[in-house]
Formats: C-alpha cells, structure tokens, sequence
C-alpha cells in the first residue's frame, strides 16, 4: 500500500472507501477533480498508506471474509461431484517431448 491518495467522483461506494482529506478527495464533477488535484499536498502520504493497510491490508481483508462467512451472510453453495469427463481431463498424462529437426 503505497499512500498514493485517490481523487475519485462521489459516486457508487467512493464515500465508502475514501477518506476525504485522509486517504484522498471526493468530487461532484470534473472540476471538482481539477480544484482537489491542487490540494493533494494537504495529505499526509504517511498517514494515507497506514489507513490503506488498516483497511484493505490482506491479514485484515481475510478477517473481514472469515467473518462474513461465519455470520452465514453469504450462501456458499456445495462443490458438485466433477463429472466423469472432468475427471479422465485431469487425469491424462502430458504429452511426451518431441524433438525438433535439426535441419541437417
């Protein structure tokens, strides 16, 4: 996570995941955009790249998972039986090596 802050549109989840002032700028529209790239030097790179591993680091993103799956929010489906071509698919050998004519 390399601190660099996001300049993004207050669209969607974008309110969600930045930071205003923090970890970049939500915009309302391009010019918006333009004024807030003029101000990127308000943010601390230092202080953007520890909220990014707080939040989206891979130790604290598999917590979140594990979590979510033992609340049972998510419906995981069970893993079918691999049908009969699935399996004989695997289960063939690679090919041997040919060699190349040398062109002699």
């Amino acid at each position: 996570m390399a601190g660099t802050p996001v300049l993004a549109l207050r669209t969607g989840s974008t309110p969600e995941l930045i930071e205003p002032g923090v970890t970049g700028f939500l915009a309302e529209d391009v010019e918006d955009l333009v004024e807030a790239a003029g101000r990127l030097d308000q943010i601390d790179r230092l202080r953007c790249a520890e909220v990014a591993r707080e939040r989206f680091g891979p130790h604290h993103m598999a917590e979140r998972y594990i979590s979510v799956y033992r609340r049972g929010s998510v419906e995981v489906e069970p893993l079918a039986a691999p049908s009969a071509t699935a399996v004989a698919m695997l289960n063939l050998q690679p090919a041997a090596p040919t060699r190349q004519p040398s062109g002699r």
